[in-house]
């Protein structure tokens, strides 16, 4: 970084501004972050800067201007506010330097006018908007009690220990000074006290100054000159800011530029979609002062989703919302982005009809899904997940209206959710499934089935002149197969089965029935009628 070689003791004798380029913070603190503070880099220095606009620079006009010549806008490089430029790389540069005419920054002394405003190729992302004070602002800020914050990238004591981030430090606006070659500039500068409590120091030329009122921030002023504890000198220390504002004509030249090389908005912009795969057009500008030379669509977080020269391209979406902006460039200036929402809707989750018992499986069951909104019916599925774990239980297609998966004895707390080729919808609860109530109802009602069945063949086989009526009970037993589904219901059926049983046990006990067979022995034909008949020897029963 640049160095003057004027010593401030001999400045203030012969009526100078302070000799050092004011270019770093002494006793700061990390600035780390600051949206009020970058770093820019040119082609054998570096200084510090702000941005007013997303592609204004505000920096001092001794970083770019060596006897009246200025550097070449491309090495320009700028980093983004706040920036830790270990981690972060350029992202914009130089496209049109506007300073003070008559500039000339020698290495006798700090001049005045010692300011410039930078239009850059492409806009940097901003987070706050900084408004330039003019002289009569400043004076309005000290006297209102604003707060004032020096921010700048340079070192922070008197060894070269430059930091890869910004630093901060209060600033103290002090009574203006009174230097010969500064007369008729007194609007323009403003001066700052300087001690071992914090100071601007090498590095920090060109960075800002900003005052705080009521919840707005102004650029105060721009770092020109100092002398302070991180400098070797004995003079008096002291730093000295040059005032934005007082440079409107510099300002509004380079905002005339900026609207005149960035081409007109496109407008009428649609999306239609197949999956996750968009097709965006756009209406060409029309009217533009510069004919665009591509177009370039972004999503919220401005990663660039497709480039193209046309009025159309393919971009990849997700599901839900998607914020899409479509940008024209001419080179490397952008015109003011215009943005669509645009809404990839996945198939609604469908509504649960209920719950299914299997022997060692539960069925769960949904009504037919309402919408299937982009999703393909063919690839939309049904996952079922226990909430404990987050584990799928088991998946089928949606229009299979149910899956199984077996059960254990515990309890479950059920969810339901869609995966589709729009990707997987939020899971929403659907109830709770207790695999110990339901292996009890199992195990009661397969228990009461085989108990009943045993009970009714026996008394078949002891009194089978009650055949009918035990034929008739039987019927009421529901046929235990892998389809079977266990309700309390069937229980409740089997425990009145029993109760029938009872009352046809007690019929058969009260009033036995005699029964009547056919008996055969070749063409010999007999009739046996008993409690219990038999067939004689040698005869057996004719079926």
């Amino acid at each position: 970084m640049k160095w003057r070689a004027t010593i401030l003791s001999i400045a203030i004798l012969l009526g100078l501004i302070p000799g050092y380029s004011a270019q770093a913070i002494y006793k700061g603190a990390s600035a780390l972050g600051s949206p009020y503070v970058v770093k820019y880099r040119t082609a054998n220095s570096w200084c510090s800067g702000s941005l007013i606009e997303p592609q204004i620079l505000v920096t001092a006009a001794h970083c770019i201007i060596d006897k009246g010549i200025s550097v070449s806008e491309a090495d320009i490089g700028v980093y983004p506010p706040g920036a830790d430029t270990t981690k972060s790389s350029i992202v914009s540069r130089g496209y049109k330097i506007f300073y003070p005419t008559g500039y000339y920054n020698n290495s006798e002394k700090i001049e005045p006018n010692d300011i410039a405003f930078v239009v850059l190729d492409k806009p940097v992302d901003l987070t706050v908007r900084i408004k330039l004070a003019n002289y009569e602002i400043t004076q309005q800020l000290i006297l209102q009690g604003a707060t004032f914050t020096h921010y700048g990238y340079g070192r922070m004591s008197t060894a070269n220990n430059y930091p890869s981030i910004p630093q901060q430090v209060i600033a103290r606006p002090t009574t203006q000074k009174d230097y010969s070659s500064f007369r008729g500039y007194k609007r323009t500068y403003v001066d700052f006290l300087a001690d071992e409590e914090g100071s601007t120091c090498p590095g920090d030329s060109g960075g800002p100054t900003i005052a705080i009122l009521k919840g707005e921030a102004y650029l105060f002023a721009v770092h020109s000159g100092s002398s302070s504890p991180c400098h070797t000198s004995d003079a008096d220390w002291g730093s000295t800011g040059t005032i934005p504002g007082e440079y409107q004509s510099l300002y509004s030249a380079a905002v005339t530029l900026i609207a005149s090389l960035k081409p007109t908005a496109v407008t009428n912009i649609r999306i239609t979609s197949s999956a996750l795969t968009g097709s965006i057009a756009w209406d060409l500008p029309k009217n533009s002062p510069v004919a665009p030379t591509a177009y370039v669509v972004k999503d919220a977080a401005s990663n660039e989703l497709c480039r193209t020269t046309t009025n159309t391209c393919q971009v990849i979406l997700k599901p839900g919302s998607n914020l899409l902006t479509v940008f024209a460039l001419a080179g490397n200036i952008s015109s003011n982005g215009v943005a669509i929402e645009y809404i990839v809707k996945n198939a609604t989750n469908p509504e649960l009809i209920g719950f299914d018992t299997y022997q060692r499986q539960v069925a769960v069951k949904w009504a037919p899904i309402a919408d299937f909104g982009g999703a393909s019916p063919g690839s939309t599925y049904v996952e079922i997940r226990d909430e404990s774990d987050g584990s799928v239980l088991c998946t089928a297609l949606a229009t299979q209206n149910q899956c199984r998966f077996s059960f254990l004895q515990k309890g479950y707390n059920l969810l339901l959710n869609i995966r589709s080729d729009l990707g997987q919808t939020d899971a929403v609860q659907i109830g709770r499934f207790s695999g110990i109530l339901q292996t009890s109802l199992v195990s009661r009602t397969v228990s009461n089935l085989q108990n009943i069945d045993t009970q009714l063949k026996s008394y078949l086989l002891s009194n089978p002149g009650y055949k009918e009526e035990i034929a008739q009970v039987r019927s009421q037993i529901p046929v235990l197969t892998s389809d079977f589904v266990f309700t309390e219901d069937v229980l409740t059926q089997l425990l009145n089965t029993r109760n029938n049983v009872s009352v046809l046990v007690s019929r058969i006990i009260a009033n036995p029935k005699q029964a009547t067979i056919t008996c055969i022995k070749g063409k010999l034909t007999k009739k046996v009628t008993a409690l219990k008949p038999k067939c004689p020897t040698g005869y057996k029963v004719k079926k």
